[in-house]
C-alpha cells in the first residue's frame, strides 16, 4: 500500500507543477502582449460626421509592407496664436490688409492669407524672379528651413521622408527631373517612425514650402498646430489586404470625397470602389489623445445614388477591436 501510494504521488505532482508553469507563462504572454487597441472615432466617421457602408471594395494598386509591428503613442495638439502669426508675415513683407477680403493680406509682390475653413495659412510671391541656374538641392532646403525658422520657430518638425519633389511651372506645376527643375517643393512635418502624423481626417502635413532656382521662398501652406508625444507600446500590424476586408467590414472612414460634376455625394451607401493607391500615416485623435497608424486609400467610389467620385477611405493598420492579424497569403 505504501508503494502504491507514493506512486500515486510521483504521478501528481508533476502535472500540477506543469499546470501552474503553463499558468504563469499565459499571465506573462497576456501581461507583454497588448489587448487590441481600442477604435478611435475618426476610424468610422467621415469627413461630415456620417458614417458609412461599404460593400464590394477592392484593392487594384501597389501594396507596402509593414514592420510586424508598429507603435501607438499619445499625443496633444497646440494651437499657434493667429494675431502672433499675421504679425509675423506682415511686418516682414509689408503687407496691408486687403479692403475686400477677410484674412487677406498683400502688396504688390506677396500675399498672406488665412483659410478658416481649413484652418490653413498660404504664403505666395506674385512677381517672378526665376534664376538661370539649375536648384542646388542643398541651398534651397537651407532657404525653406530658415523660412521656417524665421516665421514658424514653435513648430518641432523635420524634413520628412521622401518630402522633396521637383516641378515645373507652367501656369500649373509640372513634376520633372531634378535638373531641369525651376522649383522644389519640401514637406515638413513630424514623425514617428519616419511616418508622418496627421490630426484627426486631415490631408495636410504640417509644412509644404516652395523654392524657385533663383532660390526663394515663392509659395508656402502650413497648419498652426505643434504637436508633441509620446511613444507608447507596439502593436501588430495587419496587411493592406486584411485593411481592404475591414473596409468591407464597414470599419473605415471617408476623409475626402469631391467631384466637380456632383461637388459632395452622398455617401452614406457605398455600392462598390476601387482603390488604387494606399500610403500610411500616423493620425491624432485629439478625443482621445491617441496616435495610431492608419492605411491611406485613394481610388474611386461608387455610391447607392449612382454617382462615381474620387475619394479617400482611411482604416487603422494595426490590430483594433475590429481587426485581427493579417493571414498568410
Amino acid at each position: 500500500m505504501t508503494t502504491n501510494h507514493f506512486s500515486h504521488t510521483n504521478w501528481i505532482r508533476p502535472l500540477i507543477y506543469g499546470s501552474l508553469l503553463l499558468l504563469i507563462l499565459g499571465l506573462l504572454f497576456r501581461a507583454f502582449t497588448p489587448a487590441p487597441h481600442p477604435v478611435q472615432e475618426i476610424a468610422t466617421s467621415n469627413y461630415d460626421q456620417s458614417t458609412s457602408t461599404f460593400n464590394n471594395v477592392v484593392f487594384t494598386g501597389e501594396p507596402i509592407v509593414l514592420p510586424r509591428t508598429l507603435p501607438i503613442a499619445t499625443g496633444t495638439v497646440q494651437r499657434l496664436n493667429h494675431n502672433t502669426i499675421v504679425e509675423r508675415f506682415t511686418n516682414s513683407f509689408n503687407l496691408a490688409p486687403s479692403p475686400t477680403s477677410e484674412n487677406l493680406y498683400l502688396n504688390e509682390n506677396y500675399e498672406f492669407s488665412y483659410v478658416e475653413q481649413l484652418d490653413s495659412y498660404y504664403f505666395q510671391a506674385l512677381s517672378e524672379q526665376a534664376g538661370d541656374n539649375a536648384i542646388n538641392t542643398q541651398q534651397a532646403l537651407n532657404v525653406a528651413k530658415q523660412f521656417i525658422d524665421t516665421f514658424l520657430p514653435e513648430h518641432n518638425i523635420a524634413l520628412a521622408q521622401n518630402g522633396v519633389g521637383y516641378f515645373i511651372d507652367k501656369g500649373h506645376t509640372v513634376s520633372a527631373p531634378s535638373h531641369e527643375a525651376t522649383l522644389v517643393n519640401f514637406i515638413f512635418t513630424t514623425s514617428l517612425q519616419d511616418i508622418p502624423i496627421l490630426v484627426g481626417a486631415s490631408t495636410s502635413t504640417i509644412s509644404n514650402i516652395w523654392v524657385d532656382n533663383a532660390h526663394r521662398v515663392v509659395k508656402a501652406e502650413f497648419l498652426p498646430i505643434v504637436i508633441e508625444y509620446n511613444e507608447g507600446r507596439t502593436y501588430e500590424t495587419i496587411s493592406v489586404y486584411q485593411a481592404v476586408e475591414n473596409i468591407n467590414q464597414n470599419q473605415a472612414s471617408i476623409i475626402t470625397a469631391f467631384s466637380p460634376e456632383v461637388g459632395l455625394p452622398d455617401i452614406s451607401q457605398v455600392k462598390s470602389a476601387t482603390l488604387t493607391n494606399v500610403r500610411v500615416d500616423y493620425r491624432l485623435d485629439e478625443a482621445s489623445n491617441t496616435i495610431v497608424p492608419y492605411y491611406d486609400f485613394y481610388g474611386t467610389i461608387n455610391t447607392e445614388s449612382g454617382e462615381s467620385v474620387e475619394a479617400s477611405i482611411i482604416t487603422p493598420a494595426i490590430v483594433t477591436d475590429f481587426s485581427r492579424p493579417a493571414e498568410a497569403e
